[in-house]
């Protein structure tokens, strides 16, 4: 059974996710509606296959949604602190 609740946490983190991102050059965060964040690859050399293996080795894990986008989730094991973590390893990964 799903915990109503804490899903509005995940949203909340979420939208924290995006704000955070929303200063990195390099990326162009969706503004998420759910636990969901949609982030578009913005420079020309950059697609999810070779991004996703730069950013898991640095410890984020996203899924690809298509050449130049990318599927972030947040969820119960995914904290504030952890928010504010994934967010700035893109950055770094990133620029």
């Amino acid at each position: 059974m799903f915990d109503y609740p804490r899903i509005a946490d995940d949203h909340v983190n979420a939208k924290l996710l995006a704000e955070r991102l929303a200063t990195c050059p390099a990326v162009r965060p969706l503004a998420p509606e759910t636990n969901i964040v949609m982030i578009d690859l913005v420079r020309p050399g950059d697609t999810a296959e070779t991004v996703i293996p730069r950013l898991a080795a640095a410890g984020v894990l996203v899924v690809p949604f298509g050449t130049k986008r990318l599927r972030a989730v947040t969820h119960l094991d995914v904290t504030r602190d952890d928010i504010d973590r994934a967010a700035s390893i893109i950055t770094t990964t990133l620029t």
